[in-house]
Formats: structure tokens, sequence, C-alpha cells
């Protein structure tokens, strides 16, 4: 009697739990697992974009020519170093047309007497590129090397910054 009383007070609260489930209709439970749709937000105000025109930055001769010489610099300095640590060809042949590129455009940006010069130096060094694909020039690589010191030099001697400031073209931008 004992258990039939407590099978109906289990089935007892066992209906009344369905019921208020199926009543309640879990929607606590439905809305903590289930993701709402997300409302459009409106973007009323629109970003306002008024561009600037900025005018074109005026570098004059002078610090063109200080900036390819600089650069030239690091070119013949690395080109040096690559001699003394080391053939590499593809490499020095690489730094040549970067150095010949510095010094175009430095005679660029000279007038005649040291245009004509640097032109000339050019020259020799486009001879000296030449002995780079030169088997029998290679054999002796130490003349080789002494020939782009030698233009290295007269570059440092007679085109540095200072010494070609009367032959500056008029200001670039």
């Amino acid at each position: 009697m004992f258990n039939e009383l407590k099978k109906q007070h289990i089935l007892i609260v066992l209906l009344a739990g369905m019921i208020c489930l199926t009543c309640a209709g879990c929607e606590t439970l439905k809305k903590k697992f289930v993701r709402s749709k997300k409302e459009a937000q409106e973007n009323t105000v629109e970003p306002i974009l008024d561009p600037v025109d900025y005018p074109a930055k005026v570098v004059s001769a002078r610090e063109q020519y200080l900036h390819y010489y600089s650069l030239y610099q690091v070119w013949s300095k690395e080109m040096t170093q690559n001699f003394e640590g080391g053939m590499d060809l593809k490499r020095q042949k690489y730094l040549c047309s970067q150095i010949i590129q510095q010094l175009i455009a430095m005679k660029d940006l000279l007038s005649a007497p040291k245009k004509d010069g640097l032109g000339g130096v050019i020259v020799k060094l486009e001879k000296n590129i030449a002995q780079l694909d030169d088997p029998i020039a290679m054999s002796n690589i130490h003349s080789v090397e002494m020939n782009f010191e030698r233009n290295f030099r007269a570059i440092r001697e007679g085109y540095k910054p200072k010494d070609v400031e009367k032959f500056y073209h008029a200001a670039v931008h």
C-alpha cells in the first residue's frame, strides 16, 4: 500500500510537471538557447570627406644630388666589400647597375662642365662592367678591382656635393 501511494505521488508530480512545462512553453529556455536577430541599425550620420590637396613638395637640385650621392656611396662601398669578401658575379653586375643609375641621376642635375666629366666616368664604369663578362679580364681580378676603385676615387674627388654646388640646375619638383 505504501508503494502504491508512493507511485501515485510520483505520477501526480510528473503529470503536474508535464502540464507546467507544456503550459509555460519553456519560454525562458527558448530565449536562452535561440539567437535573436539583431535589429538593423540605421546609420543616419554620414562621414564628411573633404579631400585635401597638398602642394607638390619642392626639392632643390642640391637636396636631390645629396640623396643620389649618398646612395652612390652606399652602392660603391658594398661593391668594394663584395670584391674583398669574394666575387659573386651576379651581385657585382647588380651593384654596377645601381651605381650607374645613381650616377646618371646625379649627372642630370648638373650643368655642362661637371655633367660632361661625370658622363665620361659613367662610360668608364660601363667598360668595367663589360670586363666582368670577359673571362680573360676576370682571370686577373685585381686589375678589374683597381679599375673600379680608380673610377670611384675620381667620383669621390671631383663630384662631392660641396665640389659641384656651382653646377646645379634650377630647383626640380
